[in-house]
């Protein structure tokens, strides 16, 4: 008789184990059958790729993700981290999986570098935009330490390794050799702009000028974004009459252009990577170098742990 019960609740439990099982599943092929929209916000200071790229491959290996939005709200940063992330958006377009950039306040220089490797570029009217181009500039505090009696004391093993010291101001081959450095990476930048919008800036062109585009020559589209690289900012309805974004439009437009192209249909669902609460918040600041509270307390750097730790935090 125990051993019949003892039966009997071993196939109810593997019933119930497969019903569970089965509305997983099924669950799971609803998610995948659904379009969700990915965002990503990109706020403030672009001077590392790896919290962006993460976003990126998790939402590229989501097949119930159909497209990307970019919500974009920063001032520029590095063009080697933009360079990465652009990478990154090109390959999941080739994949295709589209990408959109919804640009808030502002979106320029390294910023606009990346908005440039998307399928499309909405703004507000109001937006600020542009400042195509690099800048490199430090203190120089040689007066100040010559006033209070200081100086400093170089042992180096080439002529130019302390260039860019702060102690001092730099001479004639020192700028030559900086100068010869941004020029390269602003043309980097100039090449990567042309790439991706030299149509539509051609575009634009010909309206104005009231031509067939067909009489354009390239390389007159080339000196005109030339022109238009040199650090000055455009509003979003300028740059659109420039052709350096596609429209005019807040996120949900951007939400609903990414949509389209990832052929949802109905109003898609948005679903976004959720805020860190303060405890991830205090280890992603140790993480990070910068220590923090939490790591002020407890001297956290580095460490694979601490990895996971911030992982498994909710």
């Amino acid at each position: 008789m125990k051993q019949k019960q003892e039966t009997v609740i071993i196939i109810l439990g593997l019933a119930a184990f497969l019903v569970v099982v089965v509305l997983v599943l099924i669950g799971i092929s609803r998610m995948a059958g659904q379009g969700y929209v990915g965002m990503i916000k990109v706020e403030g200071l672009i001077l590392e790729d790896r919290a962006i790229i993460k976003q990126l491959h998790k939402f590229g290996d989501q097949p119930a993700v159909k497209a990307i939005v970019l919500h974009m709200n920063t001032p520029g940063g590095t063009l080697a981290s933009a360079q990465s992330i652009s990478k990154e958006i090109q390959l999941l377009r080739r994949q295709g999986k589209p990408v959109v950039v919804s640009m808030a306040e502002v979106c320029a220089s390294a910023g606009y570098y990346i908005a440039c490797s998307t399928d499309r570029i909405f703004a507000n009217p109001a937006s600020i935009t542009g400042s195509l181009g690099v800048i490199l500039r430090y203190p120089e505090a040689g007066g100040l330490m010559q006033k209070l009696g200081l100086r400093m004391e170089v042992v180096k093993s080439g002529e130019f390794k302390d260039i860019g010291d702060f102690a001092r101001r730099l001479n004639k081959p020192e700028k030559k050799i900086l100068q010869a450095m941004l020029d390269d990476l602003h043309e980097q930048f100039v090449e990567m702009v042309l790439d991706a919008r030299g149509d539509k800036i051609a575009q634009t062109m010909a309206a104005a000028q009231k031509i067939n585009l067909t009489d354009l020559h390239p390389e007159e589209v080339k000196k005109h974004l030339g022109r238009l690289a040199d650090g000055r900012v455009f509003t979003g309805r300028q740059a659109l009459h420039l052709g350096l974004v596609d429209k005019l439009g807040n996120l949900d437009d951007a939400v609903l252009s990414a949509a389209f192209l990832g052929k949802i249909r109905g109003r898609p669902k948005v679903i976004q990577e959720r805020e860190p609460n303060l405890m991830r918040r205090l280890l992603q600041s140790a993480q990070n170098g910068h220590k923090g509270i939490l790591g002020t307390i407890l001297g956290l750097e580095y460490g694979f742990w601490l990895e996971h730790l911030l992982e498994s935090t909710p």
